[in-house]
Parts: structure tokens; sequence; C-alpha cells
């Protein structure tokens, strides 16, 4: 037995249910499932990764006992129980995320998890709380992380705000030059087909400097005060 697929009409995973299968190397479980036992998992040592559905509320003690392969897993919020034992000498596990929802984490839940360096937790939580982690294990606050991302959202927006700003400036200068009929070997103002009545001549037009303004090139415009 390699892999398993659990179909929907399970609602709970029973004590031993895949004990030793050594070769399972995935499984799916449905969001039917409410419960995992004890030892349900116990032996799976080929076992890379599992994703635990949100409708489990409770994972029994020794559930992933000598799961030797397994790196990393998160339990979902829906979860409020953790049984003893329950990852013992999973050597090769380096991180886990344990929501707020667990209120009851077992003893010696990460026995023998040698490798286990990072506890990804929230502030005064029972995770935060619980003191029988691996001496090299860290704890990682899902708060400050949460907090920094908002942050960088928040930046974002200023800056695109900026920039849309710069933009829009830049396109009414453009329209106000294209006012002007421009000879640009000349550098002369040669008629103007805008309505406004007051004029402001612009120093240049498209990077070049007016020298002159033509001959009748406000003829036309009897709107022009000044």
């Amino acid at each position: 037995l390699t892999s398993i697929k659990i179909p929907t009409s399970v609602t709970s995973i029973g004590d031993y249910a895949f004990e030793y299968c050594k070769n399972l190397t995935s499984i799916e479980i449905p969001n039917s499932v409410t419960s995992i036992g004890g030892f349900a998992f116990g032996g799976c040592s080929s076992l890379t990764s599992i994703t635990i559905p949100n409708s489990v509320t409770s994972i029994g003690s020794f559930a992933f006992s000598d799961c030797r392969s397994l790196t990393s897993i998160t339990i979902p919020n829906s979860v409020t129980s953790i049984g003893h034992s329950v990852f013992y000498n999973c050597v090769c596990l380096t991180s886990i995320t344990i929501p707020k929802s667990v209120t009851s984490i077992g003893s010696v839940a990460f026995e023998y998890c040698s490798n286990l360096n990072t506890i990804y937790c929230y502030k005064n939580s029972t995770a935060d709380t619980y003191t029988s982690y691996p001496v090299a294990a860290t704890k990682v606050y899902l708060d400050d992380v949460t907090t920094t991302e908002s942050t960088t959202e928040s930046t974002s927006v200023t800056e695109t705000t900026t920039v849309t700003s710069t933009e829009t400036t830049t396109e009414t200068t453009t329209t106000v030059e294209n006012l002007f009929s421009f000879n640009s070997s000349t550098g002369t103002i040669t008629g103007y087909s805008g309505s406004e009545k007051v004029v402001n001549i612009p120093s240049n037009i498209g990077g070049i400097y007016v020298k002159a303004i033509g001959e009748n090139a406000f003829k036309n415009n009897t709107d022009i005060e000044t």
C-alpha cells in the first residue's frame, strides 16, 4: 500500500488504522473526517507529508509517531487538542504550524524530533506556552508575520498612488503643448487651436526652444484676453 484516498463517508480515522504501513507515501483525508485516532499513522516511515483538513478537531496520541520521513506539517485552525507523543521520533520534521484554536497539547508531543527547529504559533497561545519542544527549536510568531505583511501592502498602495499622480501631470502638460502649431526647424509658433482666455507661451515645445511667434499665429482666437 503506497497511497490511499479515504472516502467522504468516513467521519473518523480509528486507532491503529494505518499503523506500520511502511510503504505509504501519501494519503488524502476528506473534510468529513473530524478526528484522527491514536497511532493512526504510527510507523508510516515513508510518509513525507500529510494535509489535515479543517474539519478535524482532535489528533490522538502517537498519531504520527515514527513517521521518519515527515518534514513539515500544518495543524488546521479547527483542531483543539493534540495528544501526547503525537510526533514522537519524527526525526526529519523541521517545522510545524500550530494555530490559536489548539488548547491542549499532550506531554512529550515532540520527543526525539531532533531536527525540529521552527515552531510557527501565536503569542500567548497554548503552543506558545508549551514547554516540551526540542532545545534547538525556535518560535516564530504568526502575529508578527501578519503585521509585517499588512505594512508592506500599505506601502505598496502609497507608491502606486504617487506614480499615478506623476503620470496624470505629464499627460496634462503634453495636451497643452499640442494646442500649438509649431515649426520645430525655426522654433516658431505658427498657430493655436485652444479656446482659453489666458494663454501662457511655453519656453519649449517637444524639447525645442520657442524663438518666435509667427505672423497671424493667434489671428482667429477671438476668446483670448491676455
